[in-house]
């Protein structure tokens, strides 16, 4: 599976969309995100939301922020993602963001 934090070049490209299997499964941030993964031939691709599971492992949203006030709008909308499992450590995967409380 693949997730995605958003849709910057250092996070997806046209290789990238290339060389991945069609049938790969996608998560991504949000329904504009999903549209343009889709797009690129990929149909198994899903927004994560408040339950997203993959097996045992949950995987929820953490709001971030790209840049300062100067960059939120030039950069986009960027999300994190905590992954829970009742065996395991939580994981919590920032994505790209500043500090951000």
């Amino acid at each position: 599976a693949v997730l995605l934090t958003h849709l910057h070049d250092d996070h997806i490209d046209e290789a990238a969309y290339e060389m991945m299997p069609k049938d790969i499964r996608f998560f991504v941030q949000d329904k504009n995100d999903r549209q343009v993964v889709m797009s690129h031939g990929f149909n198994h691709v899903e927004v994560v939301g408040d339950n997203t599971r993959v097996g045992e492992v949950s995987i929820q949203k953490a709001e971030s922020q790209h840049g300062n006030f100067i960059m939120k709008y030039p950069a986009g909308h960027t999300t994190g993602y905590v992954f829970t499992h009742p065996q395991e450590k939580t994981l919590y995967h920032a994505g790209d963001t500043i500090w951000y409380a």
